[in-house]
This record gives structure tokens, C-alpha cells and sequence, in this order.
């Protein structure tokens, strides 16, 4: 069976982004936002941007470091661990730059359940949402995983 096109679903978007629920809202992500940056350390802002000067690294976890990120320690947070992932990336962050905040964007499917008869299980297309989070990472690990979740 058809079902909801992208265009019908992007003018119903359209329309929901200035529905005065969502500009309701609008003061509440302005302060979420207000003095973040974005911004990351750059040792030479006038040096080139070539990909000959990127550098790549990476990193594995063994067997049993993966089973205790992606099952003890969100039992003992009670939490998922996309949290715990932001969690590290914000302590990481905010600890190379010396801010307090980390901004980061985070990017969602798009395909969330925001309109009553529209079924996008067979549209094709891109969906994907993009929303802004200020992450404030505290002293203590634990901290830091309450205040972020």
C-alpha cells in the first residue's frame, strides 16, 4: 500500500515548525543555547585544510570492555548508553577546551511519530533531524552521567 509522500509529510513540517506549540517552545531552546558554543581548539586557524593533513585514530573495545558498556553499566545508571557515550564525549570535550558546556548536535532518524495518518514506513528518503544539546559534564563521573541523562 502507498504510503504518505516526503512532500506531503515536509508540508505538514513546514507547517508544525510555526504552529504556536512549537513556538511556545522556542524560548526554552534560545536558552539552552545562549552563550554555547560550538567552537574546538585549533592549533594553526590559518593552516591549510587539505585531506593529506588529516590524521585518523582509532580505538577497540575487547569483549568484555563492550559488554560492560552496553550492559552493566546501564543497569547500574539505569540509562541507555547513548548516554554514557555523550557522557564521555562531553567529559572529553569540555576538558580539551576548558569550557564548561559542550554543545553538540545530535541527528535522530526524522521518521518520529509527530502526525496523526501519516505513515512514512515505505516513503523513501532522507528524514533525518538534527536538534541542538548543551551538555554540562560535572566533577565526578557518576555526576556527570545523572546531570547528562
Amino acid at each position: 500500500a502507498k504510503t504518505t509522500s516526503f512532500k506531503a509529510w515536509a508540508e505538514q513540517l513546514r507547517g508544525h515548525a510555526t504552529s504556536a506549540a512549537l513556538q511556545a517552545e522556542l524560548g526554552y531552546w534560545q536558552a539552552q543555547l545562549h552563550g554555547a558554543s560550538d567552537v574546538l581548539p585549533c592549533d594553526r586557524p590559518q593552516g591549510s585544510n587539505l585531506g593529506r593533513h588529516a590524521t585518523s585514530v582509532s580505538t577497540r573495545l575487547d569483549r568484555e570492555l563492550t559488554r560492560k558498556l552496553l550492559q552493566d553499566a546501564p543497569a547500574a545508571y539505569r540509562t541507555q548508553v547513548n548516554d554514557l557515550l555523550l557522557t564521555a564525549l562531553a567529559r572529553v570535550i569540555s576538558r580539551w577546551t576548558g569550557n564548561a558546556d559542550v554543545l553538540v548536535r545530535l541527528e535522530g532518524h526524522g521518521r518520529e511519530d509527530l502526525f496523526e495518518g501519516v505513515d512514512l514506513s515505505r516513503t523513501v528518503g532522507w528524514f533525518t533531524s538534527m536538534y541542538p544539546v548543551r551538555l554540562s559534564p560535572q566533577a565526578g563521573l557518576a555526576d556527570s552521567l545523572k546531570a547528562i541523562k
